[in-house]
């Protein structure tokens, strides 16, 4: 299996890793600390996810879900949190970013016409 033949879920203080064929729970780790509720925020690489619930972050490894750290990040609090990996831009960023370029340059040639 490779990273993109997951769909990752979080909930109740849990990661589970699902095969996106068929919907098999392939694996599920709890989450240390905290209390058993909270909005768990998932974001992974191709090796790694990391997930924060209840004030605290973690890293796990995306194939088995064995945890590889956890960070309680004192003094952050315990809201939802957002979670970003600067990895260059995504297929859809970039698609997206093409797609105003040439918006923006039909509008130059449009106007540059029009006088």
């Amino acid at each position: 299996m490779n990273a993109n033949d997951f769909v990752f879920l979080g909930v109740k203080k849990r990661v589970t890793a699902l095969d996106k064929s068929d919907g098999r729970i392939v694996w599920t780790t709890e989450l240390p600390g905290g209390m058993l509720t909270g909005f768990v925020t998932l974001t992974c690489d191709d090796r790694r996810i990391f997930a924060c619930t209840m004030g605290q972050i973690h890293c796990l490894d995306l194939y088995s879900g064995q945890l590889l750290w956890s960070n309680p990040l004192k003094g952050h609090g315990y809201e939802i949190a957002s979670l970003c990996l600067h990895d260059g831009p995504s297929a859809f960023t970039a698609a997206a970013c093409a797609q105003i370029s040439a918006d923006q340059s039909a509008a130059s040639a449009g106007a540059a016409g029009a006088h």
